[in-house]
């Protein structure tokens, strides 16, 4: 074979090789093409979902300042603020609204049956409970439980109504079953107050307020108010008892009961009453005397009254 022949034979053995190089380049970028958009659509997608997903999750907007006005109407409650800039806004308090008012409170608390007390640092030890941190709940309370805590068996969270105390210790009841807690000795007792009254909100208190813009209008949806003062447990019993209720009731009861004695005493003295001419009054049934014209005309009765002789038939004796 010549030389030029393999040459030849070498060249269309290349011209072989590129032709089928280029045709797997051209698919290649012909799949590229078609995948590339395709991708790019996807990716914006998420982008744009990402994007839409942090719109929706905005965090609220917080203000923050003190309580210059407390007005109550029926069950809610309007806290007028006082921001730092002198600017307020009202802010009304109702049922659906998540709030709490925390404050300092005294061991008093604890001599009040059914005050609600609950504790996480409880410590259990020679078959005894032991603290020194408790937080007094008023309004809403949490569920009564006592159960140890899951990372230390020597814990135990508890919470429950108080149902009997002494100068060193409360017992709560939790479950159907009462639990006793000794205070540690030579600890200073702690005792915090949550509160979920819009009547504990004193003016001058420091307030935080979670909430949402919308519409140009701010539209709260937490309340955290802080007291500068603790709650007094002697207060704060005085107040719930509102004895002016009672003795209102009580003083309308008894004054109907008055008026019903007074309008029967005021009956009982028109029976009895005469006349001003000093003759009985004429009974109901006979207004006009009538009973008493017959009985006037009827003779008396006893003997009959003796005739009297006719004149002219006397005879002298």
């Amino acid at each position: 074979m010549s030389r030029s022949c393999v040459r030849r034979w070498n060249q269309f053995g290349q011209l072989v090789v590129r032709h089928w190089t280029a045709r797997g380049l051209a698919a290649a970028a012909l799949a590229g093409f078609i995948l590339l958009p395709s991708l790019a659509v996807a990716q914006g997608k998420s982008t744009a979902a990402q994007g839409k997903s942090k719109k929706t999750a905005i965090e609220p907007e917080k203000k923050t300042g003190k309580i210059a006005d407390v007005e109550k109407k029926g069950r809610a409650s309007t806290l007028t603020i006082e921001e730092a800039d002198g600017e307020k806004f009202d802010v009304m308090v109702t049922g659906k609204m998540k709030f709490v008012v925390n404050a300092k409170g005294d061991t008093e608390f604890f001599k009040h049956p059914r005050t609600f007390v609950s504790s996480d640092s409880i410590v259990y030890s020679n078959n005894k409970f032991f603290g020194k941190k408790f937080t007094v709940h008023l309004g809403n309370t949490p569920a009564a439980v006592v159960e140890p805590d899951p990372d230390n068996a020597e814990v135990y969270n508890i919470a429950g109504p108080i149902v009997d105390s002494d100068e060193t210790s409360f017992t709560i009841t939790a479950n159907g079953s009462p639990y006793k807690v000794n205070f540690e000795q030579g600890a200073a007792v702690d005792v915090a107050v949550e509160s979920t009254e819009p009547e504990h909100a004193a003016v001058g208190s420091a307030i935080e307020v979670e909430g949402n813009s919308r519409g140009g209008k701010f539209h709260p949806t937490s309340v955290v108010v802080t007291l500068e003062k603790p709650l007094v447990a002697e207060e704060v019993f005085a107040a719930e008892k509102k004895p002016g209720k009672k003795s209102a009731k009580a003083t309308k009861k008894s004054t109907k009961i008055g008026d019903k004695t007074a309008k029967d005493d005021k009956g009982d003295a028109a029976e009895k009453t005469d006349d001003p001419s000093g003759e009985p009054l004429k009974p109901a049934s006979d207004p006009f005397g009538v009973l008493d014209k017959k009985d006037a005309k009827k003779k008396p009765s006893g003997t009959k009254p003796k005739k009297k002789p006719a004149e002219g038939n006397d005879v002298e004796k």
